[in-house]
């Protein structure tokens, strides 16, 4: 991925929207980019691609300091509930409540330091 911004992401078989978020005042816009269409591939699922992605994802940002705004939504039957979606993003990927309803999460960029303890921890 060559630096952060707006787009449609691909890795493997997953893929993702990156876009400047209309909530977040103009001339913010620059740092903060919003996750929207997180998707993999019906044959591909539960085989770590989207976690794969947002990794990436989560990298570049840590990277180019800036921040990450999602909203998650269930999508389809027999899929991930919303509360299921927020968990994985809060918990895999540092993500925190910025606002309950609607729901919106945000995720802030992680210092190097962060990223070494993040990375060595219960190593």
């Amino acid at each position: 991925m060559d630096g952060m911004k707006p787009g449609h992401i691909v890795m493997g078989h997953a893929s993702l929207e990156l876009s400047y978020s209309g909530i977040v005042p103009v001339a913010d816009r620059g740092r903060v980019l919003e996750v929207t269409s997180l998707r993999t591939d019906r044959w591909s699922r539960n085989q770590g691609h989207a976690g794969a992605l947002m990794r990436e994802v989560c990298q570049q940002a840590d990277d180019n300091d800036m921040f990450l705004l999602l909203r998650p939504e269930a999508f389809g039957a027999g899929g991930l509930t919303t509360e299921q979606l927020a968990d994985w993003y809060m918990r895999r990927f540092g993500f925190v409540e910025l606002q309950a309803a609607p729901l919106i999460l945000v995720r802030l960029p992680r210092t190097a330091a962060q990223q070494w303890a993040a990375a060595h921890e219960y190593a």
